[in-house]
């Protein structure tokens, strides 16, 4: 999980560095034609864009499997639950309530944790990030 808070971390900020150095490249060296430099600037801004990708990816991919382990672990242990109830329990409950319950809640639970903790931390990076850029910019 310390490597997907990672991966959004640096899909944050290099998703903030990316518009500052936009600006850079257009107040610093599109007016005065300077077209090497103007080259370096490019190539850096596409290697910024790349890293924002690869990252929002690989920290996409590495919690898909965070989440798939951990509802195989919370089905697991709902089952063996289920085993350890009585049969009377059983005859109370029409036939497929529990099954629909359990995998919709499962479900849910799923959806809630890998929007909601990735969203909340991202989210959190980025208001962050961008107030602290704003001030350092208006310093200039």
């Amino acid at each position: 999980m310390s490597l997907v808070l990672f991966m959004v971390a640096v899909s944050t900020v290099t998703g903030l560095l990316g518009p500052y150095l936009i600006g850079y490249t257009i107040d610093h060296y599109i007016g005065h034609r300077s077209s090497a430099e103007l080259l370096d600037f490019i190539v850096l801004l596409a290697g910024v864009y790349f890293l924002q990708s690869a990252s929002t990816f690989l920290g996409n991919y590495l919690m898909i499997g965070i989440l798939q382990d951990t509802v195989f672990k919370m089905r697991t242990q709902l089952f063996e639950q289920f085993h350890r109830l009585l049969i009377s329990f059983f005859d109370r409950r029409q036939h497929g309530e529990l099954m629909s319950r359990v995998t919709n809640d499962i479900d849910n639970g799923s959806q809630t944790l890998n929007n909601s903790a990735i969203q909340i931390f991202s989210s959190t990076l980025t208001i962050s990030g961008m107030a602290a850029i704003m001030l350092w910019l208006r310093r200039f």
